[in-house]
């Protein structure tokens, strides 16, 4: 007697697979989205952004490693354990992020002494903001450089935008449009803004990252 076969295909097709991983990547990307933002609050919006972005950073990076994500019970985890070393790392670079802003502001209002000296700060203001907006994303997510010490990590921040000129550039470059885009569709903004961002930063910064961090620290053991 012959074993009765079920007709149809035998293999799921491509498209119905990548469909499905869409699916689960929009779905994390919604959760991560809003226990960010819930996080965000908790910490009084300034002390909460940078714990809740490592945290974001930390589910991200974990996605790539297994599919199923605990996102409330990891983001909080990691949220708590960062909390202090984060925002001691991120301090002087949002300083420089609101003193560019002010400037910025200042410049765009024509508000300086003169047409050459407003103009001047106005890039100065674009340059030193945008480069500071780099190193916050780099500590945000790669933990390798949030667990080297304080200064160590001050120190890197500030080097590595200049060392990997082309990620920085096109991170920077990503996020504005979408920061742009989300300006425009505020329900998006509310649900997938914060998390789709991050986890951009994360595909175009962490592993390269902490790679260019290994070659550094092997070179370094090689000279002494």
């Amino acid at each position: 007697m012959k074993p009765m076969t079920i007709p149809g295909p035998q293999q799921v097709p491509g498209w119905v697979i990548r469909s499905n991983d869409a699916i689960e990547r929009l779905y994390l990307v919604v959760r991560v989205s809003l226990v960010w933002l819930l996080f965000t609050v908790i910490g009084l919006i300034i002390l909460g952004l940078g714990p809740a972005s490592c945290a974001a950073a930390d589910v991200f990076i974990e996605s790539r490693r297994r599919s199923r994500q605990r996102v409330l019970a990891q983001m909080w985890k990691s949220f708590h354990h960062e909390f202090l070393r984060t925002n001691l790392r991120m301090v002087p670079f949002l300083l420089v992020q609101a003193g560019a802003g002010t400037m910025l502001w200042i410049a765009l209002n024509g508000l300086g002494p003169s047409v050459t000296s407003t103009v001047m700060m106005g890039v100065f203001a674009a340059l030193s903001g945008s480069w500071a907006s780099i190193s916050v994303s780099m500590i945000a997510v790669v933990p390798r450089l949030r667990r080297q010490n304080l200064l160590m990590t001050w120190r890197l921040a500030i080097l590595l935008p200049g060392a990997l000129p082309v990620r920085a550039i096109a991170v920077l470059l990503a996020l504005l449009l979408w920061s742009m885009l989300c300006t425009v569709l505020w329900p998006l903004a509310l649900l997938a803004g914060a998390g789709t961002a991050i986890d951009l930063t994360v595909s175009v910064l962490s592993s390269r990252v902490a790679q260019f961090l290994e070659e550094v620290e092997q070179r370094q053991a090689e000279h002494s």
